[in-house]
This record gives structure tokens, C-alpha cells and sequence, in this order.
């Protein structure tokens, strides 16, 4: 699991419909189900690919925690340099460590 100072909790995509097509939002908000204290932690309005790119942000902790989980097993598959590679510029650019 990460340490990053993200926006803790489980994350859930919510829709706010708006009078016209281009103004319906989905936003991202972090959380815990026991409270009523829910962060908006982005907010999407490309009403073409809202749904997908919501999910994707939604999405976005857990998919950094699992490759970094898994990274360490990868050179065991005998993975390719450029996949091993390409999982640890993935991090360095989640975690702000890209220079």
C-alpha cells in the first residue's frame, strides 16, 4: 500500500445532472461509509467519456496500490525490461517522484 498523503478512504463516483448535456458532472469523492464526511476529490465534465475517466480516477488509488504491491514479483515472471520499466514510471508519476 502507498504512503501518500492522498485523500484517504474508499473513492465512489456520484452524477449531478445539469439542464444541458455539457453541464452534467460526476464527481469523485473519498470517504468512509460509516460518515457523512465525503471529500469531492475531483470533478469530471467531459459529458463524452465522463462515466469511463470518472471510473478510471475513481479507481486510480486502488490500481497504484496494486501494482506497487505486485512490482517487486514482476521480475520473477521474467517480465520484459520495458513492462518493468513502464510499472515504475507509472508510480514515479503518481507518487510525484517524475523529474
Amino acid at each position: 500500500m502507498t504512503t501518500d498523503k492522498f485523500t484517504p478512504g474508499p473513492r465512489k463516483v456520484e452524477a449531478e445532472d445539469g439542464p444541458h448535456l455539457y453541464h452534467k458532472h460526476r464527481y469523485i469523492t473519498a470517504g468512509e461509509d460509516d460518515t457523512d464526511a465525503w471529500e469531492i476529490v475531483a470533478r469530471v465534465s467531459d459529458a463524452q467519456n465522463q462515466e469511463a475517466n470518472s471510473r478510471l480516477i475513481a479507481a486510480a488509488p486502488d490500481l497504484l496500490d496494486a501494482l506497487t504491491a505486485i512490482l517487486p514479483y514482476v521480475p520473477d515472471w521474467t517480465a520484459p525490461t520495458e513492462v518493468y520499466d513502464h510499472a515504475v514510471a507509472a508510480i514515479a508519476k503518481a507518487t510525484g517522484e517524475t523529474k
